[in-house]
């Protein structure tokens, strides 16, 4: 009896099967197939991953990393769309550049499937870092404005060399060379703003003075700082020069950091911007690359 009962139960689902695969269908695609994650990107066996191509970098290297969503499960996860990512930069903990935020479509339907044990791609994205120690990427995602999903990945971004050895004929032609990106081939930020471009003002900190070199079309007014402040007190606010940082890893390599900055009156805030310069000496010639720049 049991027999005959199942060879009949076959039989109905035989001759029935279209309208069996039809319902089947239906009931996928009314409840969700594959299933969605409740919780974005925190479900059960997903996570965000951050992979760079090295662990270690000399300073002036590129950082290049890759973001990715990563389903681990046996199943394959439907992703909502997301709608925003952004990635962020610390240096020691401290922020470093600006903040990259850019929106993200899946493509048709707005949403994505992700294979089992696989792994799908967000964004290919290059750093320039102008700072040495440990760089810390952090990667969020946003649905409807709602943080989704959250991870970092930090690298060591090592100086050229420990020790620091230089001459003040190296020191005085890095003064010049950083002067003439600025000034000479007008790379400073806020240039344009300038009002007496035949006479720049250069603040004495962190360069010796007797170093700094002549100008070929521009008069160079080197002040002490306190010096800058009785001059704006006196005319009125102007933007001048300082060196923020002028540091040499070794004899063949520096990194400078050069401001254009207004002088206002004591209770204002400095605004302005600045360059970052990495130095490299091949042959006895000193090399530059501009690292990045910066407005405030």
């Amino acid at each position: 009896m049991r027999a005959q009962s199942n060879k009949i139960g076959i039989t109905w689902l035989r001759n029935r099967w279209p309208i069996v695969l039809i319902v089947t269908v239906f009931a996928l695609i009314i409840f969700g197939f594959p299933p969605a994650l409740p919780i974005g990107i925190f479900g059960d066996g997903t996570r965000l991953e951050i992979f760079t191509d090295k662990s270690e970098y000399i300073l002036g290297e590129r950082v290049n990393a890759t973001f990715y969503i990563v389903n681990s499960l046996p199943v394959p996860v439907r992703l909502e769309p997301y709608n925003i990512v952004e990635i962020s930069t610390f240096i020691n903990g401290i922020p470093h550049g600006v903040t990259r935020v850019g929106r993200i479509t899946w493509g048709a339907g707005a949403k994505i499937t992700i294979p089992p044990d696989s792994r799908h791609k967000i964004e290919d994205v290059n750093f320039k870092v102008g700072e040495a120690g440990d760089l810390t990427i952090n990667l969020n995602i946003y649905v409807r404005d709602e943080l989704t999903g959250s991870t970092t990945h930090t690298v060591n971004i090592k100086p050229i060399s420990e020790s620091i050895v230089y001459n003040e004929s190296d020191m005085a032609e890095i003064i010049r060379l950083s002067l003439t990106i600025a000034l000479v081939d007008k790379r400073i930020p806020d240039y344009r703003l300038i009002k007496d471009k035949e006479n720049i003002v250069l603040s004495t900190e962190n360069i010796v003075r007797d170093l700094v070199p002549e100008m070929f079309g521009v008069n160079l007014i080197i002040l002490e700082p306190e010096e800058i402040q009785l001059k704006a007190d006196r005319e009125g606010d102007f933007l001048y020069l300082r060196f923020t940082k002028l540091e040499f890893q070794n004899d063949r390599n520096a990194i400078v950091h050069l401001d254009n900055v207004w002088m206002k009156s004591k209770t204002s805030p400095y605004i302005g911007g600045g360059l970052a310069i990495a130095y490299s000496k091949e042959s006895g010639i000193w090399n530059f690359t501009v690292l990045y720049s910066w407005i405030s």
